[in-house]
């Protein structure tokens, strides 16, 4: 038990200061409670991501911002590069092999991101569940909720091709 004292010591000892400001704004030390059916203002975009080798790549981007003015610097960023695609706004998306897309949208709430997989009579998963559902996309819908939430932009990227960069 003191083990564990001396280390919650040591811990709060090497915490940041989180009440520095930032644009004359204070930060704040504690994370407000979301709902978890807020759905954030978002949008898309394409990207021509054009090279000599791939002269048709174009890459759906989608982006959350936070309500309210972006700060004088703008807003920090998340930056996320998926690994399978989300359906595009770029129509004719160039790929390099065929990409299975997810079954749900960019910014979809947690219970909507997870809402094929229990689609099956009764509700009894896996209905038809695709492996970023089954390795954990509850929680990073969940995660985005509060990124924006809390003044953070997200920024999700379509792959070229399933899971490669």
């Amino acid at each position: 038990m003191l083990l564990l004292w001396l280390l919650l010591v040591a811990a709060a000892a090497v915490v940041p200061d989180l009440s520095k400001t930032v644009d004359g704004q204070w930060l704040k030390k504690t994370i407000d409670s979301v709902p978890w059916s807020l759905v954030p203002q978002h949008s898309s975009f394409c990207v021509n991501a054009s090279t000599p080798a791939h002269p048709a790549n174009r890459r759906s981007v989608f982006v959350a911002l936070p309500k309210g003015t972006a700060p004088a610097a703008g807003w920090p960023v998340y930056l996320s590069l998926a690994t399978d695609g989300y359906t595009g706004t770029c129509g004719n998306e160039y790929h390099l092999l065929p990409m299975q897309v997810k079954n749900y949208s960019a910014f979809d709430t947690p219970c909507a991101s997870m809402r094929s997989c229990f689609d099956a009579p009764g509700g009894a998963a896996p209905a038809n569940c695709i492996y970023d559902q089954e390795a954990g996309q509850l929680w990073d819908s969940r995660m985005t909720q509060l990124l924006v939430a809390h003044g953070f932009s997200v920024v999700l990227v379509n792959p070229n091709e399933d899971g490669d960069w």
